[in-house]
């Protein structure tokens, strides 16, 4: 008998062995729609990654062809319970619903298995390539499912969501990314208690929350857990400036007689780079006796998104200042010039703000010993800011194709 997506007899939840029925979390129409574009923003920048979009979902994809060769749509019913499927080595998560007579309930599945199984099922439907060995390994998958906890809580749309029932395998993380969001200063973000219950007995000896200067020539000490007397670490040749160049986390034994090494003490140094938007913006430093668990970096992986979450913008490069061609500038002024330029992810900036900019003196930013808490910026679990929704189409829409 021939059928399809749209059938009534298709039921994602039980076809891959989950329940949303219990879920204590429910959604309205808008807020649901939001929480896909929400979660499509943050899907990992991974060729590799797949995504399956259905029921009324299937809204949000505009049609045609994307950067993204895997993005598939499928067909959207009356009687089909909306889902977002995205698996892949940097990420997976599953959003199911089930439309009830009290509204709709959702929930959101982290487990990899869970969501290659589902993966595995909608392939089947339709030509999507994908293989068991896809699965997410868990130091990529923590800081991805970190950044959509953050990218949550600070999505004003969804504050009124019962975060705990939509992620209820996630409970300590959103505990800690809540921690770190009402923390009064950077300086507290690694004393918090619910940011060591991330470790249970795991917790490493030293960890320090570091940004990089313009020229990456020394690290801003913004938090320490213990405390420590030290506001700034030179960088030199090494493991640790290979790691911020490269932006991949390493583990080294810092070298005697230096501002790192007197604060690892002797213990076995992991370096966690801090990325946004391609750049390395600062690092989380462990020191432990021994060289850190695969649970354990995970874990560090996690808190890194975290903190990125409530971090500002990177610094700016030092460079001379360009000056601006006067005819241009009187332009802007009298508003017969659009102003120039691009931010540091490539979008026009605000035309008050580029006007400002030409019309005035460069500024030189004034380096404080103790940073203040930054400004939040959220991005994503590869520390690139959140593609615009109106850059996701869908490849190939299968939902229309009879099946066997």
């Amino acid at each position: 008998m021939a059928r399809s997506f749209s059938s009534p007899a298709f039921h994602l939840p039980g076809l891959i062995g989950l329940s949303v029925a219990d879920s204590p979390c429910r959604v309205t129409d808008a807020q649901l729609h939001r929480l896909g574009e929400l979660l499509l923003q943050q899907r990992p920048e991974d060729a590799r990654s797949i995504c399956f979009v259905g029921g009324s979902l299937v809204r949000l994809i505009n049609g045609g062809r994307s950067t993204y060769d895997n993005l598939f749509t499928l067909a959207d019913g009356p009687n089909e319970d909306a889902f977002l499927i995205i698996a892949g080595p940097q990420g997976a998560l599953a959003l199911l619903t089930e439309m009830q007579p009290t509204g709709i309930r959702a929930r959101l599945f982290t487990e990899p298995d869970a969501v290659d199984r589902a993966a595995l099922v909608l392939a089947q439907f339709g030509d999507g390539h994908y293989h068991l060995d896809a699965i997410a390994n868990a130091e990529a998958q923590r800081p991805f499912v970190s950044s959509v906890i953050a990218a949550l809580l600070n999505e004003p749309a969804l504050r009124a969501l019962d975060l705990a029932g939509l992620l209820p395998a996630e409970i300590r993380w959103i505990e800690a990314a809540q921690a770190l969001q009402s923390a009064p200063e950077s300086s507290r973000y690694l004393a918090a208690p619910a940011v060591h219950r991330l470790f249970q007995s795991a917790l490493p000896e030293r960890l320090l929350f570091t940004q990089c200067d313009a020229d990456q020539r020394q690290l801003a000490v913004l938090a320490a857990e213990p405390a420590v007397e030290q506001r700034r670490i030179a960088l030199e040749t090494g493991a640790l400036l290979e790691a911020i160049h490269t932006g991949h986390i390493a583990t080294f034994t810092a070298a005697d007689g230096r501002e790192l090494a007197a604060w690892a003490a002797g213990f076995t140094v992991t370096v966690f780079p801090l990325l946004r938007d391609g750049r390395t913006w600062g690092v989380l430093l462990s020191a432990s006796a021994r060289p850190l668990s695969t649970p354990t970096r995970a874990t560090l992986s996690g808190l890194a998104a975290l903190l990125m979450a409530n971090v500002g913008p990177l610094p700016a490069q030092a460079a001379t200042p360009q000056p601006k061609p006067p005819a241009l500038v009187a332009a802007v002024r009298k508003g017969l010039a659009p102003a120039p330029g691009v931010n540091a992810y490539g979008l026009a900036r605000p035309a008050l703000a580029a006007t400002r900019e030409l019309a005035s003196e460069p500024i030189t930013p004034v380096p404080a010993d103790v940073p203040a808490r930054p400004a939040a910026q959220i991005v994503n679990g590869n520390g690139l800011p959140p593609r615009p929704l109106s850059t996701l189409k869908c490849r190939v829409p299968i939902g229309a194709v009879p099946l066997a």
